[in-house]
């Protein structure tokens, strides 16, 4: 049914399975035909609102189904979406961590590989940090 409307409303034919020839509307010209302008913002903030809507459907069916009073189900089904919301992780928060903890193992990579020249050169391991501190590791 739901591809049956969209096709109604997107292919030249109405969706009636012919090639269209033949067919033209009689307000238009023929070669004078403009494809339909879908502003997606709203379809998708429409999409959105029937997914909601299911959503609370489902949950209130199956609080009515667990015995619970139409208050009741309410107050669970806005627990669930606070629960929800805090369970949903922050991506960007977990980007900004993973970015420091990239710079933090480089930063130790650097230093080991800082003291392991060090010592190479033959200095005394108790003065590596001093001439750590001097060096420019960045």
């Amino acid at each position: 049914m739901k591809y049956r409307l969209m096709r109604m409303y997107l292919e030249p034919d109405g969706g009636q399975g012919g090639d269209g020839a033949g067919q033209q509307p009689q307000n238009q010209q023929p070669g004078n035909q403009q494809p339909p302008a879908f502003d997606y913002e709203k379809l998708a903030s429409i999409v959105a609102g029937k997914q909601n809507v299911a959503e609370d459907t489902v949950l209130k069916n199956y609080f009515k189904q667990q015995g619970l009073s139409q208050e009741e189900a309410e107050k669970a089904i806005a627990s669930f979406k606070e629960e929800k919301v805090k369970n949903t992780p922050d991506v960007t928060a977990l980007q900004n961590q993973i970015a420091q903890e990239k710079a933090q193992a480089q930063k130790a990579q650097i230093e080991k590989d800082a003291v392991l020249t060090a010592l190479s050169l033959g200095l005394d391991a108790k003065t590596i940090p001093y001439v750590l501190k001097l060096a420019d590791l960045s």
